[in-house]
């Protein structure tokens, strides 16, 4: 898994505070608010029940690991709560879908697949498009997700948890440490 293991985060840093030197465990904060939807649209091509064109209202929840500063926060909740919108923004009335299945030509994204329900062929501006690696599954949605928010933190967090809700009672979770 890209990211790391939650093992991998030391738990302990010697921090000076103060003029003296004292030792302080790794801290969380979570973000959850109902502010943090978004609506996208994808295509799995080779899954029977989601190879054609269809939406999720959508959540993410963030969990920041980082150690207090000298305020007593790793971050402020409303910078953090900006930073996650401005990533899911990303993805907000966007069309998520693989790469492979996409070619841009002058600006425009071609989309095109043969799935078990036939063929789906689209043409759409390429800014209307979040294009992954893989399939756009729950997984590698949040992994991107996770990615971006990673990139847009403070480097005060040290690592994120990103928990994705595709709907109301099914999504994916990602674990995702600072690079080095």
């Amino acid at each position: 898994m890209a990211g790391g293991l939650v093992s991998d985060v030391p738990t302990v840093v010697e921090m000076t505070r103060g003029g003296s030197k004292a030792e302080l465990p790794l801290s969380s904060l979570f973000v959850e608010d109902d502010s943090l939807h978004f609506d996208y649209g994808h295509s799995l091509p080779n899954s029977e029940s989601c190879c054609v064109i269809h939406g999720h209202s959508s959540r993410l929840s963030v969990e920041l690991f980082g150690y207090q500063k000298d305020d007593g926060m790793i971050l402020d909740f409303g910078i953090a709560k900006r930073i996650i919108k401005s990533v899911i923004e990303g993805f907000d009335h966007k069309y998520v879908i693989g790469s492979k299945y996409v070619r841009i030509i002058d600006g425009r994204a071609r989309v095109s697949f043969s799935g078990p329900k036939g063929r789906i062929e689209i043409d759409v501006p390429k800014e209307h498009l979040v294009i992954l690696e893989g399939e756009a599954t729950s997984e590698n949605i949040v992994n991107e997700l996770s990615r971006r928010l990673m990139e847009s933190l403070p480097v005060e967090v040290v690592a994120i948890k990103a928990f994705f809700f595709e709907g109301t009672n099914k999504g994916a979770a990602v674990f995702r440490k600072r690079e080095k």
